[in-house]
Formats: structure tokens, sequence, C-alpha cells
């Protein structure tokens, strides 16, 4: 009898093991992404070094009509931005980039901005303006930041050096779309273990953002993702990694008859290093002053310049020609007849030094570092009616 109920025990305990479903559990080899990303830093304190790179095609084609009208809107942009920022308690930012479209301009284009603090102060230069005071410098910063690394293929928020871990946030955010999407609508990332104990993202989103004359429009690829993304971060969460190379998106734009397609090729990337020493200028260089400008229909006017209060010692400019900082620009304007003086500004500014009744009817302005953009523009008038059109 003891034998037997032994028995009938163990038949219980081994129908009772099969019974229970098994409790599920991470191997002990396997990568846990989420236990990862719950313990990444949800702000950025310290240093960073990034340089972020674009070099992209855009071509657009209208099957079955002529699209060489359609020139204007093919891009073939390469572009570095190197930036050095201090997101800690004495906020900074540098940013040197040079900029390419290879369709457009005969050779890069240089530029720098800073923005830094001198005593319980921050200020703001340029390589074509001098400094001015800044009231909200991490605004500022941003700011910075946003419009030194925009392209029409997008660009970088301070959002794209912290990885996110609340769900595809990151990618909403960073992959450059209109703001018609959730994040519940986004393709789903892998992700796996980095070399360094952060984190490798692998995305393939479904469409990417490109910014047209209405906004951001959406492109895809009915073959398969519009991009492929892999992003890297360290273990605090750090992104020292980024990079879009693009699948041929595409979208057609039904404006016309054999509506044109637009179609993006190419990458964008960054890489970026945090807690490094960096230092920090209170300057950069400022680029030469240049005359810039075209002669405008209803009259003519000539561009001079001289020192401040040397009239008598001018010297033509021509277009393009050289400007001396601390010189004057004087424009003297000759309308043709029937026609009178609308407007007069150098860099959008219309209000001269001096009244030009004053100065020989010269319009005075003072030389700005970088294009002084001269602007003339004459009107009609109407003798007839006694008025001016």
């Amino acid at each position: 009898m003891k034998k037997l109920l032994c028995l009938l025990l163990l038949c219980a305990v081994a129908l009772t093991l099969l019974a229970c479903p098994e409790t599920p559990s991470t191997p002990a080899n396997e990568f846990d992404a989420a236990k990862l990303m719950s313990t990444f830093a949800n702000k950025i304190e310290t240093t960073v070094k990034l340089t972020y790179v674009t070099n992209y095609k855009v071509d657009v084609v209208r099957p079955g009509a002529d699209a060489s009208g359609m020139d204007s809107f093919k891009r073939d942009v390469v572009a570095t931005a190197v930036v050095e920022m201090d997101l800690g308690t004495d906020l900074y930012i540098k940013v040197s980039k040079t900029r390419q479209d290879k369709l457009v301009d005969e050779s890069a284009i240089k530029s720098e901005e800073i923005m830094y603090k001198q005593g319980d102060k921050y200020y703001y230069q340029t390589t074509s303006s001098t400094a001015v005071e800044v009231t909200d410098p991490a605004t500022k910063l941003a700011e910075i930041f946003e419009t030194a690394t925009y392209e029409q293929i997008g660009g970088l928020t301070l959002d794209a050096l912290l990885y996110n871990a609340a769900d595809k946030e990151y990618e909403l955010k960073v992959i450059a779309l209109s703001d018609t999407f959730l994040t519940s609508e986004l393709a789903d990332p892998t992700y796996s273990e980095a070399p360094n104990g952060g984190l490798k993202v692998d995305y393939k989103p479904d469409y990417i953002g490109y910014r047209t004359d209405g906004g951001w429009s959406d492109f895809s690829n009915a073959n398969g993702p519009a991009a492929n993304v892999e992003i890297l971060t360290n273990d605090k969460g750090y992104v020292t990694s980024m990079k879009e190379t693009y699948n041929e998106a595409s979208l057609v734009f039904n404006i016309m008859s054999n509506p044109p397609t637009v179609t993006i090729t190419g990458e964008r990337s960054f890489t970026a290093s945090y807690g490094e020493a960096i230092t920090k200028a209170d300057s950069v260089e400022l680029g030469a002053s240049k005359a810039v400008y075209e002669q405008a229909s209803g009259g003519t006017f000539a561009v001079m310049t001289c020192p401040m209060g040397q009239y008598s010692n001018m010297s033509p400019v021509e277009n393009g020609g050289a400007l001396a900082m601390g010189n004057i620009i004087a424009i003297k304007v000759t309308p043709n007849e029937g026609y009178e003086i609308a407007k007069v500004a150098v860099n959008g500014n219309t209000t001269p030094m001096i009244d030009p009744a004053q100065a020989g009817d010269l319009y005075c302005f003072q030389v700005a570092p970088g294009n002084n953009t001269i602007e003339v523009i004459f009107r009609v008038i109407n003798p007839d009616a006694g008025i001016v059109t």
C-alpha cells in the first residue's frame, strides 16, 4: 500500500509540473535592451565634440515630359559642421561649417559662429557679424546647433545626442518627418549590444523627410525601407554615432500633368564624443567684406567707399569688390526720367547714417563683415494722375 501511495504521489507531481507553464526569463547570455535603456541618463551636462556630415543628391524626372525646368530643385550637397559645446554650467558652442552645392557653388562656402560667456554675460558672433549680447543662452545654443546643421534632408537638434528609452521617440524626433506621424506608426527598430557596453540600434524607416517649398514632405521606397539607420550609444545613452543612408526614397508631386518625381540618394551622419576638454574661444575671424549688388531697372546707381568722413577720397566698388571694415559705403542713385527712388538698402537696412540731402545725395552705410548686399529699387512716376506706382 505504501509503495502504491508513493507511486501515485510521484505521478501527481509529474502531472503538476507538466501542467504548469514555464516562467519566461531572459537567458543569462541574451542581451536585455530594455534593462540597459532603463539606466540611461536623461540629460547631458558635459562637453560635446561633434562632426556632422551630409552628402546627398536630389534628382527630378518627369516621365513623358521635359524636366529641364526642374533643375532649380536638384541638389548635390556636401556639407560638414564641426561643433564644440559645453552643456554644463557655463554654456558654450562654436560651429565651423563648410558647405557646397556642386550644382550651384564653384567652391565650398566656409562660415563660423560662436556663443561664449564673458564675465556674467553671454555673447554671439559670426564670421559676418560682430558680437551681440545674448539674453537667453540656453535657447540660443539650441538654435545655433539646429540652424548650423540644417539641410533640406534634415538637421540635428539636441535631442539627437541622447537616446530616449521611450518607444521610438528618438526615431520620431531625429529622422526628419512631417508632423503627421505617431510613434506607433513607425517601423520597429532592432537592438543589440554595442562594443563599448552601449546600445546599437538598427532602424529601417518606411519614410524619410525632405524640406520642400510647402514644408516637410515624406518620401518612401516602394521596394523596401526608405533608408537604413544605424545608431550607437555609450553606456549612458549618449549617442556616439548616427548614420542614415537613403535608399532612393522618392515622391511624386502631382502639381501638373506628367508630374515630376523627386528622388533622394546619399547619406548624413554624425560622430560625437563627450566629456573631453575643449578650448573655449571668445571670437571667430570676421569674413572678408565685399559689395554685392545688381543694377535695377528704372535708373542707375554707383557704389563707392571711403574712410569715415573723407567723402573727397572715394573709390568706386564693383559688384564683388572688397570693402574695408571701418569704412563706409556711399551709394549715388540716379533715376531715369519718369522714375523716382523707392528704396535704397544695405543688408536690409534702409536707414542711412545721415540724411542724403545733407551728404550730397549720397546714401551712406557702415561697412559690415561679409557680404554687404546693396538693393536699389525705382518706381514709375505717373504724371497724368500726379501719383507714383
